[in-house]
């Protein structure tokens, strides 16, 4: 089927009447969703055309919408004139299966084992302020946001103890008379969704956890993964690890409740994903994989740390 996708693209999108695969890399990727690849064509032209494909695993309805969605939100960026996000070739269904064809970015996905993926960071704040300047959405609480945190952990909670992470959350708030800015996220803003390309600019991938209306919460994500995947410093001391560097658009008092926020809205959409997959019959053992995930396990130890909890509360005070 990908090479019937891959002919439409060349013939119908790319309008080229002699073409041919010189490279084809199948990602290793563990996406449950979809079926990923690498294709560079030649057409005998000065350039090659590199393309990333995402194809839906089945032609299951549930699933197709992931993909759907994140071709959805591509060209609602383009269309605003989003220049952080790769050009979309095309998206569609083939046998009933979604694909989505983007452009190949030349360059390398950041290292969180490197000290450039922090070199990196003001590139990476100037991409995510261009996506929330031209999808600006109305102004939110923090009691809103609490309200809808407590939505997302319902089916979660299906299968985890988690009431004490809402106390958790409250506890961070470091006032409720303050509105939040909202646009649309990315939702998992990661080093692997991050390309530095050959020119030095900063390239957005994969955005199928995006979604409209949430407060910025890409950064405080972004550092989250990169500090506990290092060494743990963001539990060991949150406040020092959450100060390091300005949010975007809000106080930096919010920055601890924003981590825990997207943290829950993280752990909301992997639920979802994997209770699709499990009713699809394609996964077995959710409540398995669900404890094995980085939001589970730092919500968890959230909660276990006293220091953490400690200083959420006197980050009301603390911090001005």
């Amino acid at each position: 089927m990908i090479n019937e996708i891959i002919s439409k693209i060349a013939e119908e999108k790319l309008k080229l009447s002699k073409w041919k695969v010189t490279m084809f890399i199948s990602s290793l990727s563990d996406d449950y969703l979809a079926n990923e690849c690498l294709i560079t064509l030649k057409s005998g032209k000065k350039e090659d055309y590199s393309i990333f494909l995402k194809v839906s695993r089945t032609a299951s309805k549930r699933i197709n919408r992931f993909l759907e969605g994140e071709s959805d939100t591509l060209r609602y960026l383009l269309s605003n004139n989003v220049n952080c996000v790769p050009r979309m070739i095309d998206c569609g269904y083939l046998n009933g299966c979604a694909y989505l064809a983007e452009e190949g970015i030349s360059g390398a996905k950041l290292n969180p084992k490197t000290e450039h993926l922090y070199d990196a960071l003001p590139r990476i704040k100037e991409s995510m302020n261009e996506i929330y300047d031209k999808t600006r959405s109305k102004d939110i609480s923090s009691r809103e946001l609490l309200n809808k945190a407590d939505n997302y952990l319902e089916v979660p909670s299906e299968y985890f103890e988690l009431s004490s992470i809402m106390k958790t959350l409250e506890d961070a708030i470091p006032g409720e008379d303050f509105l939040l800015p909202t646009a649309l996220v990315h939702g998992n803003l990661t080093s692997n969704n991050i390309v530095i390309t050959s020119e030095g600019k900063i390239k957005i991938l994969n955005f199928m956890a995006s979604g409209f209306s949430e407060p910025p919460i890409d950064i405080p994500f972004f550092i989250l993964n990169s500090k506990y995947l290092r060494n743990g410093e963001m539990l060991l001391n949150p406040i020092k690890a959450l100060n390091e560097y300005q949010s975007i658009r809000v106080p930096q008092k919010y920055n601890a409740f924003l981590t825990l926020y997207s943290l829950i809205r993280s752990l909301h959409i992997k639920t979802e994903i994997l209770k699709t997959l499990e009713d699809e019959l394609l996964i077995r053992d959710l409540k398995d994989l669900l404890f094995s995930s980085m939001e589970i396990q730092t919500l968890l130890e959230i909660n276990l740390n006293l220091n953490f909890v400690k200083c959420l509360r006197q980050t009301k005070e603390a911090v001005p």
